[in-house]
């Protein structure tokens, strides 16, 4: 023992240095505190159901908390079978959440440097700079749990494959299997399937390599040695996987055989044999947006406001009226081309300067594979962006339409240009006369990369504005913006435009000069956003200069003076990229929240029972109970149960209440059988499911049924479908922040008798019968479109686009699902011009004629 700890010591070392660095970062978890996780906190409510059958030892498949039902497989399966999940859960349990995750992104990069061969020490450093990568730190805050565990998977894997092909074969494919088996259990089947392109890109090189030196033999060996070890890694996970397989055919990721829209217009160009294109495209990085891999704020920061950011001092001091600052504070601090992020993917200046390095000086076919694999993800991550690349992978490379977010491909550059880096150092300090010998071409690559910085900085990338702001500009934005305007002054009363704006609308000068104010009022603050975001991109760009230039100067500090060792650059380039890091992903989770206590953590018993109840809760409960009083037992036994469960973990408070009414709702939703809808939630939040059974909720792998059901129906207020799904429950604003319950007599019930049914010859004709159907006729003297193409008569199911131009404005047809199997109304326009839905009894007593027919809807 006492040699093995001789010969090993470096790696105990290694280990408790991660250790503390994590400790460190993630103080408040030893405080009794835990992260405050979005994705979490909608898994609980997700997951209720399944957590009470859990806790009394049995295993459901099914459970009815969201979409009136689904399969259990991707929400709390256990797999009792699997002894790998075992041990990732008993190492989660040990050092907790989010320090578990950081400290894999650790411990996996340093066993790829060892597997690398990389100076130990160097292996540490490039570790810690690994570990504090933005993306990876900020995906803990969202609650991407598994993701994250899955990214710290990806390196120890992409080691022993390195280590098969070009060390030992028997080891490396051992070591293959298990660590490939940690990465399948983490169920993250998106970032397994990337880093299958980038072993797929290593591959091709490796094979290359096999060619040019005539070792086809051993590259065949090392391949059968991979393949089946990947084998045993899927057979391990194997429940899982052919699950989710059978599931995933039935979900929106498994294709759609629904080839129109709702509107009824053809969505072929948009359907593939997976997701939706523009399902899978939403989150796409803009081409521009990449450069944040080196410079993190290039694009900006979150999605928040400037004035809440971390740029709010900076923009402070910038010379500003009082009315500019507050515009900037009020302005977006990110003007990427993705809906929303938490923060940008940086992945250092120094890494990425390195990385460059790396491929001019590092010799073997190796890096090349590396570097194809770092261009194509992205590429591809700019999807919507890059459509001509996006398609071709859609249509053609299996597997890759059933994942969406092609933003999250930037994993793939996060573990090869540090990987790079850490190889070029490992070169560096291993043959340092190497670069005395190249020295000139080292200056000379050095210089052209801050070149390049300077360039970027001095052309931009982009004009500051988000994609919604660009518009503003455009000439269509500018006609918007004065419709708009001119709408918002129609409804004012003359006499008071007259007496407030002393503004004639009759008077076209007027309203001319009005408008053009208007616009003026809209454009100014855009102008300030422009040239703050301005500021902070140049401020991005300097100090990605500053780190570059004394990282280049470390390094030909050591090739210029040879009593500055290797070593001593290597250190300082260290420590300055960790420092860099850090200090930009402790923007995105900070610790505290100056003078306010903790901005992302709370005590961990808060963050286990995060959903609060409300009022419309205990309305449905109360009505339950009155319409069957011995609900009123089951109720107070979910009580007793709540109360109890609040004790033994010494609960107070709102988190007390929460424990309760957890318990409560569950126990009383397990003895009842009705939905719940929310239409606030639009299928996308979990809160009604931790207290009822519910018709929505939120997962990234819906049941195909449902999710065209809503499409189709459930989002268009079809009440029929609501009852179908038994929805006795509606919960609505209420005003003041609160909500009420309204309840449905129509809904169905669990089950009903089936009356007639009616055949159709295509999913989408069956799909679009659910609704009702109206036979439309234009009898008025204008022209009436649907879906922008001319008709005199036809049927539609509502969800068209219906337009009508009297000559003079062009006006939307509004049609009602409410209206009763052949009743007739009128689209009408009345004496002073306002148009509407009126029904024929209306029009048979109007002996004034005051309406003018234009459409007949029966």
């Amino acid at each position: 023992m006492t040699q093995f700890f001789k010969t090993n010591w470096i790696h105990f070392a290694a280990i408790a240095i991660g250790l503390i660095a994590c400790a460190l970062f993630f103080s408040p978890q030893f405080e009794g505190n835990a992260l405050k996780q979005h994705d979490i906190e909608q898994h609980k409510g997700a997951s209720q159901e399944i957590a009470k059958y859990n806790d009394e030892d049995r295993v459901i498949g099914w459970t009815n908390s969201m979409f009136g039902g689904m399969p259990a497989t991707q929400i709390g399966m256990k797999y009792e079978g699997n002894f790998i999940s075992k041990i990732n859960t008993a190492y989660v349990k040990t050092f907790g959440v989010p320090m578990a995750m950081m400290l894999m992104y650790f411990i996996g990069f340093y066993i790829l440097a060892c597997c690398m061969k990389i100076n130990p020490w160097i292996g540490i450093l490039s570790a810690l700079a690994f570990s504090f990568l933005s993306y990876d730190i900020i995906i803990l805050q969202a609650g991407h749990n598994t993701k994250a565990l899955a990214i710290g998977w990806m390196a120890p894997v992409l080691g022993a494959f390195f280590m098969t092909y070009q060390r030992n074969i028997v080891w490396g494919a051992l070591l293959s299997a298990l660590f490939m088996a940690f990465e399948m259990v983490q169920n993250h089947l998106q970032v397994t399937y990337y880093l299958g392109i980038l072993l797929f890109c290593i591959g091709v090189a490796a094979f290359i390599n096999a060619l040019m030196k005539k070792a086809l033999p051993r590259f065949m060996k090392a391949t059968a040695a991979i393949i089946i070890a990947y084998a045993l890694a899927a057979g391990i996970n194997s429940t899982n996987i052919l699950l989710t397989n059978d599931y995933g055919k039935l979900s929106i990721r498994g294709g759609n055989d629904i080839k129109v829209e709702a509107d009824g217009q053809s969505n072929a160009a948009n359907v593939t044999s997976g997701l939706d294109r523009d399902y899978v495209v939403n989150w796409s990085n803009g081409i521009g947006e990449s450069f944040q891999l080196m410079s993190p704020y290039v694009k900006g920061g979150n999605s928040g406001y400037i004035g809440n950011s971390q740029f709010a001092e900076q923009v402070s001091n910038m010379d500003l009226t009082s009315e500019e600052l507050a515009a900037a504070n009020q302005s977006f601090s990110y003007w990427g081309e993705q809906p929303g992020v938490s923060g940008p993917a940086y992945v250092g200046a120094i890494t990425v300067f390195l990385a460059i390095l790396g491929l001019i000086f590092l010799k073997g076919t190796w890096k090349w594979g590396i570097f194809a694999a770092t261009v194509l993800t992205i590429m591809l991550s700019w999807g919507k962006n890059y459509m001509g690349l996006t398609n071709f992978f859609l249509d053609h490379v299996p597997g890759y339409n059933k994942f969406r977010a092609v933003t999250i491909l930037v994993v793939i550059a996060e573990l090869t240009l540090p990987l790079l880096a850490a190889l070029l150092l490992n070169e560096f300090y291993k043959n340092r006369e190497i670069f005395v010998e190249k020295r000139k071409l080292l200056l000379g690559s050095c210089s052209a990369i801050l070149i390049v910085v300077l360039a970027v900085k001095f052309m931009g990338v982009g004009d500051y504005l988000t994609s919604a702001e660009k518009e503003f500009f455009t000439a269509e934005g500018r006609e918007k913006s004065i419709f708009n305007i001119k709408s918002q002054v129609d409804k004012i009363p003359a006499e008071q435009l007259a007496q407030q704006y002393q503004l004639d609308k009759n008077n076209p000068q007027q309203m001319e000069q009005f408008i053009n104010a208007q616009l003026d009022m809209q454009t100014k603050p855009l102008e300030v956003a422009r040239k703050v975001r301005s500021e902070i991109f140049n401020g991005s760009l300097n100090n990605t200069f500053l780190l570059i230039l004394v990282s280049a100067g470390l390094l030909l500090a050591s090739v210029y003076t040879k009593a500055f060792k290797p070593m001593y650059a290597i250190v300082g380039i260290a420590v300055l990229n960790i420092g860099d890091l850090a200090l930009v992903s402790s923007n995105y989770l900070n610790s505290s929240d100056e003078g306010a206590g903790y901005k992302y953590w709370s005590p961990k018993l808060e963050t286990l029972y995060p959903m609060q109840s409300n009022s419309a809760n205990d309305q449905i409960l109360q009505m339950e109970v009155a319409t069957n009083p011995s609900l009123a037992k089951v109720l107070a036994e979910g009580e007793r149960l709540g109360k109890a469960k609040a004790s033994d973990l010494e609960a107070n408070g709102i988190t007390k209440d929460n424990i309760i009414n957890s318990v409560k709702f569950t126990h009383f939703a397990s003895k009842t059988n009705y939905r719940v809808w929310d239409a606030s939630s639009n299928f996308n939040g979990t809160d009604v499911s931790m207290f009822h059974k519910s018709l929505g909720g939120y997962h990234g792998a819906k049941l195909r049924n449902i999710q065209n059901l809503f499409d189709f129906h459930l989002s268009k207020g079809n009440n029929a479908a609501y009852n179908m799904m038994n929805v006795k429950y509606f919960i609505q604003d209420a005003g003041n922040g609160q909500k009420s319950a309204r309840y449905n007599p129509e809904a169905c019930g669990a089950a009903w008798m089936v009356k007639k049914i009616n055949t159709f010859e295509t999913a989408d004709e069956e799909i679009r019968a659910l609704g009702s159907v109206f036979e439309m006729k234009n009898i008025g003297a204008g022209t009436f479109f649907v879906n922008k193409v001319l008709t005199s008569a036809t049927s539609v199911t509502g969800s068209e686009k219906l337009q009508y131009f009297n000559g003079k404005d062009t006006v939307t047809v509004p049609l009602s699902n409410g209206l009763t199997e052949g009743m007739k109304i009128y689209f009408v326009a009345d004496t002073a011009g306002r148009m509407d839905l009126v029904p024929e009894s209306t029009l048979l007593n109007d002996e004034f004629k005051s309406f003018n027919k234009m459409v007949e809807i029966i």
